[in-house]
């Protein structure tokens, strides 16, 4: 297969229309970044990050892995023109994301001045209320972006993608001119944009709300493969995040803010290789036999070229982090490496994605995350000490290493048994 194949395959344009929508999403993310990071020091970054952290986690145990359920039954359901059974599977979706979001949501309220002052250490309780709308208003718009992208209605999906960031910047700018703009507008405006795309993206896209007869029975099917995928997502959220918790607890806040202004900028990277990874899971699901075997081989050279590309960013780090100006110099080192450490995350994406979508063993993923956490957070434990804002960044390379040695070694084994 020649690079021009691949360059110009049904996979790569899709993936392009998905990874225009997410770098206009970063561009608006980026500007956001910006503004925000020189209007306030790296400890009040510092303290943005461990509460964004803390929502990353919470959403992943409130969505249960069903984002998957949907790319799993929907894409399949659309593609044989089953638009009812297609509704019925959303709206149960839907039904219990609501119910779970409201749940988290309600705990962190309760629960508001000890999160703030042991996660986040400040007083402001505020800051954790408007985290958990921010919760509700992700867990929302999620839904939507998946269920279209299961669909394969990529170009709306991805406005939807950008519009959040959009919002971010320009209410962000709003404040700015006004000049008004403290902590608590930085989480205001972040965490109140998700619930701003989710009314807009209800002109697109109007699923309902189920507890019909057929409820319990869609819930079980779905969740029965949704599990697995929760227990990965809430584990690997745990691993991805746990670093700006405990960095805030064993180094401070200057430290988590230094190296949370490093983790928003690889953001292009961690877009693409999404992108990649939405567009080949929806094939991979449906793909058999030979088809799927050269499907495989395609998606192999073109996360080799994301892994390059990636590389080639390493030497763009200066300039990049100067835009956040003089208080964040000390992220550039913590950038160069981070982009080094992805580089495995881009190579291991067709074989997490064919394990979980083609050969059905999303458990495998899942125990995986599950053996990983407790090195991630011993990991940490021991090198932020030790290297301080670079031990969070020894542990994410080790970690998307093991990744992609494991996974790829059980893909080529699934592969070899294929008749």
């Amino acid at each position: 297969m020649t690079i021009k194949n691949l360059v110009f395959s049904k996979t790569a344009k899709d993936i392009y229309i998905v990874f225009v929508g997410n770098i206009v999403s970063f561009f608006f993310g980026i500007i956001f970044a910006i503004l925000a990071a020189r209007a306030i020091e790296p400890s009040g970054w510092g303290i943005f990050s461990a509460a964004g952290g803390l929502m990353v986690i919470l959403f992943a145990f409130s969505e249960l892995g069903l984002s998957s359920g949907l790319f799993k039954f929907v894409s399949g359901l659309w593609s044989e023109g089953k638009k009812r059974e297609v509704d019925e599977v959303a709206s149960v979706i839907l039904t219990t994301r609501l119910i779970t979001a409201l749940v988290f949501s309600v705990l962190m309220i309760i629960f508001s001045k000890s999160l703030s002052g042991y996660f986040l250490k400040t007083d402001n309780s505020t800051l954790i209320y408007f985290t958990a709308f921010g919760l509700i208003g992700s867990l929302l718009i999620d839904f939507q972006v998946s269920f279209l992208q299961a669909k394969r209605i990529w170009l709306t999906s991805s406005a939807l993608i950008a519009l959040t960031n959009f919002f971010r910047m320009v209410f962000l700018l709003i404040f700015r001119f006004f000049g008004i703009f403290d902590i608590s507008i930085l989480f205001a405006v972040f965490f109140f944009s998700p619930v701003v795309t989710f009314l807009v993206s209800l002109l697109f896209e109007r699923p309902t709300l189920s507890f019909s007869p057929k409820f319990l029975t869609i819930f079980k099917k779905v969740s029965k493969f949704s599990l697995w995928m929760g227990v990965n997502r809430s584990v690997g959220s745990i691993s991805s995040r746990v670093d700006s918790i405990l960095l805030i607890q064993l180094a401070g806040s200057f430290e988590a803010g230094i190296v949370g202004a490093a983790r928003q900028l690889p953001n292009a990277v961690t877009i693409l290789i999404a992108s990649f990874a939405t567009v080949i899971a929806t094939r991979l699901a449906s793909y058999k036999s030979e088809h799927l075997i050269k499907y495989y081989r395609k998606t192999v050279l073109l996360s080799l070229l994301l892994g390059f590309g990636v590389l080639i960013g390493v030497v763009l780090v200066g300039p990049i982090i100067s835009l956040l100006g003089p208080k964040y110099g000390l992220s550039a080192g913590v950038l160069k490496w981070l982009l080094v450490g992805l580089i495995p995350f881009a190579l291991s994406n067709p074989s997490v994605n064919a394990l979980i979508y083609t050969f059905h063993k999303p458990r495998i993923i899942a125990l995986l995350s599950v053996i990983q956490l407790p090195l991630i957070i011993l990991g940490n434990i021991i090198l932020i000490p030790k290297f301080g804002i670079y031990g969070p960044v020894i542990v994410i390379g080790i970690w998307n290493l093991s990744t992609l040695v494991v996974t790829g070694l059980k893909a080529k084994w699934e592969l070899s048994h294929i008749h």
